[in-house]
């Protein structure tokens, strides 16, 4: 690691804006890629505040994030297309495997981008047609007819809620492969805003459509008519377009580990495992819900809500305010993460218990 490096994201980390704590990481490899000598990785700016321990825990959170991801995907289209063949999820996921491997074996990221504009016409419609069906056939009734509060739920809220931070590791990849980098700070930014506006939006209007009825997947509280298999088809597409897009960063990361980048047969042999192995977990744990729960919980919160918050506090001279909020933070979200994750486990093991 040279000092030009170093210095780079010293310069960045310098800036005092605790408003980039979330997305320090994406933003610093973006600003030092300027040259070769500055190409950056996640672990490498945990490596350079904890040394070797940071960048081992900040690779394996970040790993398991993407392949939790990656096998959240697969339950997903699983269930969804188990509606629209009658064919069991299982048997839908382990068919799928020869297509995936395929789309594994693809190193540029590149090559999916004509996908992205089909995959965003399909959220369009699956969010449409949701609010269509919400508002004609289940309207929101009176606030005092919901439960407001249900303290039994916050673990596996939290472990969904800091899963929709997954999209951390996914930037590193995406702006590697842009045509205008310059671009991508702007765009970095608006895409956080409107995707937390969407998830906020969308989960409150869905709650107040189908109330405690609400399902883990939400368009199993839509029906079975032909148009809405046709959106769920839609959505399956999308995602499984999206899984080597999310698995790219956890192979590239493991071949480096194993420094087997540059070697066709044994990149090959990573690649498959890594996607029999998130079909593996999809047929075992077939649940949305608790998958997205324990990947937000046990992984992801490291990667977006911990780690942050200590680089910061350990390169940047802030306030004491300040640096109470970063500790009050990195802790915070270090015990809601463990407790979080012990409350999924327990669900996967004891479904039946009130906390699920």
């Amino acid at each position: 690691m040279s000092m030009a490096s170093i210095a780079c994201r010293l310069k960045f980390l310098s800036q005092p804006n605790s408003g980039k704590m979330l997305i320090y990481l994406p933003l610093a490899i973006h600003l030092c890629r300027g040259s070769r000598d500055g190409a950056i990785e996640f672990q490498e700016l945990s490596s350079l505040t904890f040394g070797a321990v940071g960048e081992g825990i900040s690779a394996f959170a970040a790993i398991s994030t993407q392949l939790g991801a990656c096998v959240s995907f697969l339950v997903f289209i699983g269930e969804n297309l188990a509606d629209v063949t009658g064919v069991s999820g299982s048997m839908i996921t382990l068919g799928l495997v020869p297509f995936l491997i395929i789309l594994a074996l693809i190193k540029d990221a590149s090559l999916f981008a004509p996908t992205s504009h089909l995959g965003n016409a399909a959220l369009v419609l699956a969010v449409s047609t949701v609010f269509w069906y919400g508002f004609s056939e289940s309207p929101p009734r009176s606030l005092e007819t919901y439960t407001q509060f249900r303290y039994a739920g916050l673990p596996i809220f939290f472990g969904i809620g800091v899963y929709t931070f997954t999209a951390h590791c996914e930037v590193v990849s995406i702006e590697q492969d842009m045509n205008n980098r310059e671009e991508f700070l702007s765009i970095l930014n608006w895409a956080f805003l409107f995707i937390s506006t969407l998830y906020l939006s969308f989960g409150a209007l869905c709650y107040m459509f189908f109330g405690d009825d609400t399902n883990e997947i939400i368009f199993e509280n839509l029906g079975a008519s032909s148009f809405i298999l046709f959106v769920k088809i839609c959505i399956c597409v999308c995602l499984l377009m999206q899984y080597p897009i999310t698995l790219l960063p956890a192979s590239v990361t493991i071949e480096d580990l194993l420094k087997v980048r540059n070697h066709v047969m044994w990149s090959f042999i990573v690649r498959v495992f890594l996607v029999v192995f998130t079909v593996f977990f999809a047929i075992m744990i077939p649940s949305f819900e608790i998958v997205t729960a324990f990947v937000g919980a046990f992984s992801n919160g490291i990667v977006s809500f911990v780690l942050p918050p200590l680089c910061y506090i350990a390169h940047v001279r802030i306030g004491n305010l300040e640096y109470g909020f970063n500790w009050i933070m990195a802790i915070g979200a270090l015990i809601s993460s463990i407790y979080s994750t012990f409350i999924v486990v327990n669900c996967v093991v004891n479904p039946q218990s009130q906390m699920c």
